[in-house]
């Protein structure tokens, strides 16, 4: 039989891991903007003055790239969405729920799946 693991365990060393870290993690795009299409994520970006964007090439597919943003600019551009425009109450919702997300994100799991998919450098995989 397997063992009972207990979260809350896990739980307790991350909950002390400093804020700033936390928001230094990157996030993809249109995941942290809440929008599916890019084009309409760079044109929000554009809008609200962020200008750092983070491209990274996939390891096995050099001719296709990701775009990331850090969870500090998402938590950002969400909070100025919600304060600037008119939403209806569901994307409200879904909006405050991407936030709850972002602030929850592990940045040390989320670089290690980008480092695990993509390309640091130029260089070799």
């Amino acid at each position: 039989m397997g063992e009972v693991v207990q979260f809350q365990d896990f739980y307790e060393a991350r909950a002390h891991t400093p804020v700033k870290l936390r928001s230094d993690g990157l996030v993809p795009l249109q995941f942290g903007v809440g929008f599916n299409e890019i084009d309409l994520c760079q044109q929000k970006l554009a809008e609200y003055g962020i200008t750092s964007i983070h491209s990274r090439e996939l390891k096995h597919r050099l001719d296709s790239t990701l775009h990331f943003i850090t969870v500090a600019d998402a938590l950002w551009i969400n909070k100025k969405i919600l304060e600037n425009e008119r939403l209806s109450e569901q994307v409200v919702r879904q909006r405050i729920d991407l936030m709850q997300m972002l602030e929850n994100v592990d940045p040390w799991l989320m670089e290690g799946i980008w480092d695990s998919l993509t390309r640091t450098d130029r260089g070799e995989p």
